[in-house]
């Protein structure tokens, strides 16, 4: 292997730090940890109180399932548009 070829190739190689700075990592690990804590206490708390959530009103009358039922109806109507439009588009690009 040539010269360049040896330098061009440990210009490419990544060299990991041998001692990594502590506090990025401990500020890593504590956000991860923080991250995964909320996480678990949103589904815990969601898992006792899902009849409550579920089936009490949230916005008027609308219960969340019932939002949930009509924010899936828009999103699925959203992606429909979208697919005609793409369609469309792509058609008139062949002409």
């Amino acid at each position: 292997m040539t010269e360049r070829m040896q330098d061009l190739r440990e210009l490419m190689v990544i060299h990991k730090a041998r001692n990594p700075n502590r506090v990025i990592s401990t500020q890593s690990m504590l956000i991860f940890i923080i991250t995964w804590s909320l996480w678990l206490l949103t589904a815990y708390l969601i898992i006792r109180e899902h009849q409550t959530l579920l089936y009490n009103p949230v916005v008027g009358d609308w219960t969340l399932e019932e939002l949930s039922k009509a924010a899936a109806v828009v999103v699925l109507g959203q992606l429909n548009i979208l697919l005609l439009w793409s369609i469309f588009t792509a058609g008139k690009s062949r002409d």
